[in-house]
């Protein structure tokens, strides 16, 4: 039974790394628009994307899931736990470092996912959220 979790977590690592790289993508985009319809974009926009960016990390992770173990095997809770278990750890230690100073806590345009505490926060609320309901189900 451990050695499904580790699985998942391992598909959990892989399509967050994954969604950094879309959101990266999606980031440049998103300051393509501003330069070409000249109007100025939020931070909140860019908390919302990574947000986004979670939730839809969460539901691939079953995908990856389903290439590590048998078809089977996967439910929506043996999926979910693992990952709303670690989002719950990921906000906990994002909330310690930010309020330690070794995390940045600004309101940034164009952020990557290590480098800034609120997106730090939208991403795993994203994970979280997603994989509390999936544990509903």
């Amino acid at each position: 039974m451990t050695i499904k979790y580790l699985k998942i977590v391992f598909a959990f690592i892989i399509t967050t790394l994954i969604m950094c790289v879309v959101n990266f993508i999606a980031q440049i985009a998103l300051i393509f628009m501003d330069v070409v319809s000249r109007l100025e974009s939020s931070s909140a926009l860019t908390l919302v994307l990574w947000f986004v960016t979670g939730v839809f990390g969460a539901i691939f992770t079953e995908a990856t899931a389903g290439i590590f173990m048998k078809k089977e095997e996967i439910t929506y809770p043996l999926v979910h736990y693992p990952i709303l278990i670690v989002s719950i750890l990921m906000i906990v230690l994002a909330v310690v470092l930010m309020l330690t100073g070794e995390l940045e806590a600004d309101n940034v345009e164009f952020t990557l996912l290590f480098s800034n505490g609120f997106v730090f926060l939208s991403y795993f609320l994203g994970t979280g959220g997603f994989s509390f309901i999936g544990t509903r189900l």
